[in-house]
């Protein structure tokens, strides 16, 4: 996590930010990500939120060692501990897989941003990785893991669940209540941009 940037983790979400903008980064976790956003939108401001209190300190860490624009707190995806529209963007990078409620985190994150704001989304689609060649020893660490998310509440598969009704319908309330718009790119990375 630590090699994870703004410039090759969310460069599809980077060429819609501005200087002063207010973001929100959920499942920050140490913050490499965070503090590279937050480069790009100073003098703005970027929060970052985690569940595990050892990442959110390793974060804080990083943006003092860095004199970083970026602030950071334990926090869930579900409760977000700020005011409604308070964001002009909000980012997620390698979350949704983990979440039991992946719409709920949505709504959540809709809920804090202003009306004109922009939200990034980037998440494996497992269903859609291709290794090779393959060894015994990798597919049993895929395995692995997948068992442990699945173990944990999440769905590395999310994006196929996101085809159910529930998702589809607030999809399309998105769509006709805010300016964003969907897009779904070739090789399974979820984009959510400005129309």
């Amino acid at each position: 996590m630590l090699e994870r940037t703004a410039a090759k983790h969310a460069a599809f979400f980077t060429p819609f930010l501005e200087r002063g903008m207010r973001l929100l980064d959920c499942g920050c976790g140490p913050g490499t990500i965070t503090t590279g956003l937050a480069k790009l939108v100073s003098p703005g401001q970027v929060f970052g939120i985690d569940l595990e209190p050892g990442q959110v300190r390793r974060a804080q860490d990083r943006a003092r060692q860095k004199q970083s624009n970026a602030s950071f707190e334990v926090a869930g995806i579900y409760a977000l501990p700020f005011p409604d529209g308070h964001f002009d963007g909000v980012f997620a990078h390698a979350l949704f897989e983990h979440l039991r409620e992946p719409v709920r985190a949505l709504r959540e994150m809709k809920r804090v941003l202003r009306s004109s704001g922009l939200v990034g989304i980037r998440s494996p689609d497992w269903a859609g990785w291709v290794v090779h060649p393959m060894n015994a020893p990798l597919e049993e660490a895929f395995r692995l893991f997948k068992e442990i998310q699945i173990a944990n509440g999440g769905n590395p598969l999310r994006w196929e669940s996101f085809e159910r009704p529930d998702f589809a319908i607030y999809r399309s309330r998105l769509r006709m209540r805010s300016s964003t718009i969907w897009r779904v790119l070739w090789n399974g990375w979820l984009i959510v941009s400005r129309a």
